[in-house]
């Protein structure tokens, strides 16, 4: 009884801790774009006198520097997959709910991690490593053939250090830069990577 009150204790402290970075994540949104609104200003203070246009402040960006990055990340992650990730594949994804990293495209199926027995992203974080295992083999079993990891999910790592040391010990890595990608169908310290061509 006492391990279901601490194990539902540690999950209200996992959804609270995902509300609070998501909070934190659209607070640095929203000063980045107050930050590019008030450049753009003082940018148009500094327009040609006579031609009615503003002048654009040099280097500013188009949109707030946090989210263009991440856009990029994105990007980045997709071309990591399309070189790694066997077309038709299944994908299960550490993607806090972002549709955008479980967008995968070329036939390559991205689930969420974790999810709903519906398939929707579950609104917080396993409650240990080994709900985090349980739940990637139910995942798995239903058939999940990668996990990725997008290098803004890392912390993983270390949050859940067993939930790490499963991974490494039964799963064979991928690819590691932008993300990191396990093939949930080979048995690590296997070295026949299978790159995809690319067209």
């Amino acid at each position: 009884m006492l391990r279901r009150a601490v194990a539902a204790k540690d999950e209200q402290l996992g959804v609270l801790s995902d509300r609070l970075d998501r909070i934190s994540t659209r607070e640095a949104d929203l000063r980045a774009l107050l930050l590019a609104a008030h450049e753009r200003l003082t940018g148009e203070q500094g327009s040609a006198p006579g031609n009615g246009r503003a002048a654009r402040a040099p280097g500013l960006p188009s949109g707030p520097p946090k989210a263009a990055a991440y856009r990029q990340l994105v990007a980045r992650i997709r071309e990591e997959v399309r070189d790694t990730v066997l077309p038709g594949s299944t994908v299960v994804v550490a993607s806090k709910g972002d549709e955008e990293l479980v967008t995968l495209g070329d036939g390559r199926r991205g689930w969420h991690f974790p999810q709903t027995a519906t398939g929707v992203y579950a609104g917080h974080h396993p409650s240990d490593g080994a709900a985090a295992v349980e739940h990637l083999e139910s995942l798995r079993a239903k058939g999940g053939q990668y996990l990725l990891f997008p290098a803004t999910a890392f912390w993983w790592f270390e949050h859940y250090p067993e939930f790490k040391q499963y991974l490494d010990a039964r799963y064979a890595v991928a690819a590691h830069d932008s993300c990191v990608i396990y093939k949930l169908f080979q048995p690590a310290g296997r070295s026949d990577e299978v790159r995809v061509a690319t067209t």
